[in-house]
């Protein structure tokens, strides 16, 4: 199954098994929601509120409506056009923007600032570290799974293979490898969330 097809028939219920109210406890969606609580923390504490901000893998919005109260330069690109659909209905006569776009391919809007979770597991390597080049960001906030902490034992392991339904579990990175192509774009590689065996995404702040 093509990436484009796998999103456009699971955002929607991905999104509501990790964000609605009903799975606030559950022990699935906790990675994922502190996540998106530390990023919001981080992006209100560092992030001036004039600047563009440009959101890779945006889903239907559910850190953008975190966003709004502060922000009101922002644009959204994802590969699924239905969570674009419902997005732009969270958002009538705001300046927020969504666009379906594969971040792969085409012209990123220029943006003082850049953020996308989750989506460097489902990025080739080649993407990954060209989308760094092609980033008009001076800063950017992302999230990426370390190869160091996924092994066959990890219980998250278990969970995406099986949850995502795919044959092969998304992509995982090495911290090295990707300070090493962040460096190379002209980008500083801080940790902003270490990983462990329990959760082993980390999120990075990077900065020009």
């Amino acid at each position: 199954m093509e990436t484009k097809e796998f999103w456009e028939n699971k955002i929607i219920s991905w999104e509501y098994a990790r964000y609605s109210t009903w799975t606030r406890f559950s022990p699935f969606a906790w990675t994922v929601r502190s996540r998106m609580n530390l990023a919001t923390e981080v992006i209100f504490e560092r992030a001036d509120k004039d600047w563009k901000i440009l959101e890779m893998g945006c889903g239907s919005g559910v850190l953008a409506r975190r966003l709004q109260p502060m922000f009101s330069r922002y644009v959204g690109l994802d590969i699924a056009e239905t969570a674009i659909a419902q997005a732009r209905s969270h958002f009538l006569n705001t300046s927020f923007e969504f666009f379906a776009q594969d971040i792969s391919r085409g012209v990123l809007p220029a943006c003082d600032f850049s953020v996308f979770l989750g989506l460097t597991d489902w990025l080739t390597p080649d993407d990954l570290r060209h989308l760094f080049f092609r980033l008009s960001a001076r800063q950017l906030l992302f999230s990426f799974t370390d190869s160091n902490k996924v092994t066959k034992a990890n219980p998250y392991r278990w969970y995406r293979s099986w949850n995502d339904n795919r044959s092969s579990f998304g992509r995982t990175y090495n911290p090295e490898e990707i300070r090493k192509w962040l460096w190379q774009a002209g980008y500083s590689f801080q940790i902003v969330s270490a990983s462990s065996w329990k959760n082993p995404g980390m999120l990075i702040w990077g900065e020009k």
